[in-house]
């Protein structure tokens, strides 16, 4: 029972995390900062031609608008996780030798962590910061990603210490530190890197600017 209301608890701590913007800049490439206050991406599955980011409190993944779109379908689960996706992957990601069956596109350009799950989410709703789900894939994304640190969608901004990540708001399980992270140095340190070198992560302050791997599940 213990465990049960610790789940809730913090699934209801997660929950609360969301973004708000001010001008377009601030949601990223291919991002538009609503009347709301919350970034939203193009996605031809809404009525209205584009879906609000999950950082977006209370209207997160929802079309703006209100409408309801079209096209999505449930799909059960995605590498365990439970999510809504719309079908296929843009034809610019590609598979990555000893990934697995999910495609990726890397985005050289650096820019904050926001800003590049933004961008990973303007391809498709169902693309996203890449989420490590072994040691084999990190490796393996790590050896194509062409930069020494990038972004992951893993992150711990609604509760300090607790790491989640960007598919399902779940906390991650699979998360090998380079050691002293995670030391949330700085302070401030709420977003996750991976270190290409050594196939580690690293706990970094989500303004600072790095490159991007974007991860979709076909």
């Amino acid at each position: 029972m213990r465990a049960v209301l610790l789940v809730l608890a913090l699934g209801g701590c997660l929950r609360q995390t969301q973004f708000q913007c001010e001008t377009d800049t601030a949601c990223g490439t291919g991002g538009v900062c609503e009347s709301s206050g919350f970034c939203s991406f193009v996605d031809k599955n809404c009525d209205s031609g584009r879906r609000y980011t999950e950082s977006a409190g209370p209207n997160a993944g929802q079309c703006t608008g209100g409408g309801s779109g079209s096209g999505v379908v449930d799909s059960g689960v995605i590498d365990g996780r439970p999510i809504d996706v719309p079908p296929g992957c843009p034809a610019s990601f590609t598979t990555v030798a000893g990934a697995g069956a999910h495609v990726y596109k890397v985005i050289a350009n650096t820019d904050s962590w926001t800003k590049q799950q933004t961008a990973c989410r303007a391809f498709t709703l169902n693309a996203y910061l890449m989420v490590p789900d072994d040691a084999a894939e990190l490796a393996a994304v790590d050896a194509v990603a062409g930069a020494a640190q990038y972004w992951v969608g893993i992150n711990d901004i609604a509760n300090e210490g607790v790491f989640i990540n960007v598919v399902d708001m779940m906390p991650q399980t699979f998360l090998p530190w380079q050691p002293p992270a995670p030391d949330n140095a700085g302070p401030g340190e709420d977003c996750v890197e991976a270190i290409s070198a050594s196939n580690k992560l690293n706990d970094n302050r989500c303004n600072s600017s790095r490159a991007a791997v974007c991860e979709c599940a076909p």
